[in-house]
């Protein structure tokens, strides 16, 4: 798969506008182009409409071209168009509080169909529309961080005229985060509505999660998570089971001063932070053997590795050996890989904050990425070799006072209802991970501003020091 992207964001007075255009070429489906048109109009400082209309391109996935028994290689594309318009309010007393309504209508949409028998083989069910209503609210009380939201939407299958499938009328959600010291602690809300699974009808939901985040150092954070608090028994496909409760534990690091030349870590330290790791590894690894659908205690399945019968291994050793023991492995391999991977992306583009999106490699990325970063790399490095010698006069950037919220809440499109999507691609996504607070967008550009004119302070001082007049 080829594509090309091209995008227009611009500002005129109080009115925004936004122009997006991407053409993908995909070796088994021929081309598709998608785009995204958006106006907003500024009435004040608080208030603001806008309204985009956009057109989507979605491939048929592995499994719907070649899962056995259920893969249908002749399927097409699925295709979409949306319309959106949407009032919002903006303060800093209130939070952002957005209105949107909205319409997709979908053609070729791909949906498992049965054959008649005990399987269900994907199928483009013809044209479908999904229109609605989502309201959406983000602010803080005190020194909590809230967001919630909720969307009411009508989802038809026009050719058969029913509810599409496993898609519910009416579902919402309710997030809380709260800083105390080194401490953040949250929780979240989810509930859904009733929806239809073929002949079958999936019951309402609702779900608690909690998660703890802990900072040890500037560097270092534990997170502890548990999904489905109260080990809510439900279901998102007919006669598949969900997890029951879920446990999460995490530790990791970040780069506290990306910009800045890294301080050496004595022997002592060093030693100690890998000592402490290894511990945590190796609990991880007991862990795993011993938690699953099936208890084991913590002595039994170490007697699993050391002391398994080859002759006659009962159910415990073939559990140990043959499942979690190989699993717990790949687990362990494949994050190392992904650490290596990262390492080596930052590495090579030296920017700390490089993600697999600036390659190309997230999804149906190929070599040749990886190539021209390369290539960009090298001239950029001869280029930073022939300007070397040259005096730098740019201006001396500043770090900006935080503009107030209402100047900061997006341009045209912002977080939609659920907390986790941005419907028209130009307000601020969440992090998955971080639980950005609605402040933090703006403090972040300013630091690196800041950082930026440091290091072209210090450009300038070294230039002017090999001329013999040094300053700083």
């Amino acid at each position: 798969m080829n594509s090309v992207f091209s995008g227009y964001v611009g500002r005129i007075g109080p009115n925004e506008l936004q122009a997006n255009l991407r053409h993908d070429q995909y070796s088994d489906f021929g081309g598709a182009n998608s785009y995204y048109l958006g106006y907003a109009y500024n009435f004040d400082a608080h208030w603001k409409a806008s309204a985009s209309y956009s057109a989507s391109f979605r491939a048929p996935s592995f499994d719907d071209l070649y899962y056995p028994l259920s893969g249908n290689p002749s399927i097409q594309p699925e295709r979409s168009h949306s319309v959106e318009a949407a009032l919002q309010y903006a303060s800093n007393a209130l939070g952002v509080l957005r209105v949107t309504l909205f319409q997709t209508r979908y053609s070729n949409l791909i949906d498992y169909v049965s054959d008649g028998g005990f399987y269900y083989v994907a199928q483009n069910v013809g044209r479908a529309k999904v229109q609605g209503v989502e309201g959406s609210w983000a602010g803080h009380v005190g020194a909590t961080d809230l967001r919630a939201g909720v969307t009411f939407q009508n989802p038809v299958d026009e050719t058969n005229h029913e509810d599409l499938t496993r898609r519910a009328r009416r579902f919402a959600t309710l997030t809380a985060h709260r800083t105390i010291g080194r401490w953040r602690v949250g929780g979240q809300w989810i509930v859904s509505g009733q929806r239809n699974d073929y002949d079958s009808t999936l019951a309402g939901y609702g779900i608690v999660n909690l998660s703890v985040r802990y900072d040890i150092s500037k560097s270092w954070y534990v997170t502890v998570r548990i999904d489905n608090l109260f080990d809510k028994d439900y279901e998102l496909a007919y006669s598949y089971n969900t997890p029951r409760r879920l446990h999460h534990a995490r530790l990791a690091s970040v780069v506290s001063h990306a910009l800045e030349r890294p301080r050496a870590m004595n022997a002592a330290r060093a030693t100690a932070i890998w000592a402490v790791l290894g511990m945590a590894a190796l609990l991880v690894l007991v862990a795993s053997l011993a938690m699953g659908s099936v208890a084991l205690p913590v002595s039994r399945a170490l007697g699993a590795l050391f002391h398994a019968n080859a002759a006659a291994p009962d159910i415990a050793d073939e559990i140990v050996l043959t499942l979690r023991l190989p699993r717990a492995l790949a687990g362990f391999a494949s994050g190392a890989l992904l650490a290596l991977a990262g390492a080596l992306l930052q590495v090579l583009l030296r920017n700390p904050h490089a993600e697999p999106y600036v390659l190309g490699v997230w999804r149906r990325g190929d070599l040749r990425a990886c190539r021209d970063a390369g290539v960009v790399a090298v001239v950029g490095r001869r280029s930073r070799r022939v300007r070397r010698g040259v005096r730098i006069d740019r201006h001396r950037a500043r770090p900006r006072a935080p503009r107030p919220l209402a100047q900061r809440t997006g341009c045209i499109a912002e977080t939609a209802a659920d907390g986790c999507r941005d419907r028209g691609g130009m307000g601020r996504p969440d992090h998955p991970d971080s639980e950005h607070r609605a402040r933090e967008p703006a403090a972040r550009h300013d630091l690196l501003a800041h950082r930026r004119s440091q290091r072209r302070r210090g450009a300038v001082a070294r230039t002017d020091r090999a001329r013999g007049r040094a300053w700083c």
